[in-house]
């Protein structure tokens, strides 16, 4: 019964895309533009990356979705709390316009 719900439910919905995007957990390293991965090796953003701080999930999850980003994370205790996240300095910047233009529209400042 369950598997046939499933099924219809995948059938009605062909326009899903799965994410195959990486998100990569880091961890601050000693340096300056230095992290280190959940394996403990030491990594080194590219050069054409930018840092996007944490507070704003709307331009977190817009970045998130046009490619690959390192979500850096600290320890405290048992939670690990996000700092922000490195991605493509363009995805970060382009993300940054189509949200300030959304949050614009007179249909948006009805919903605020």
């Amino acid at each position: 019964m369950v598997s046939t719900y499933l099924f219809r439910i995948t059938e009605q919905l062909p326009y899903i895309q799965i994410m195959t995007h990486t998100h990569l957990h880091v961890a601050p390293g000693k340096t300056a533009r230095t992290f280190l991965s959940e394996s403990g090796e030491q990594l080194i953003p590219p050069a054409d990356w930018a840092f996007l701080p944490a507070g704003d999930a709307a331009i977190t999850r817009s970045v998130k979705s046009k490619g690959p980003t390192w979500v850096v994370q600290i320890k405290k205790g048992r939670r690990y709390i996000s700092k922000g996240i490195w991605a493509l300095e363009t995805s970060i910047l382009d993300s940054v316009k189509e949200i300030e233009a959304k949050r614009k529209t007179p249909s948006n400042q009805k919903k605020r």
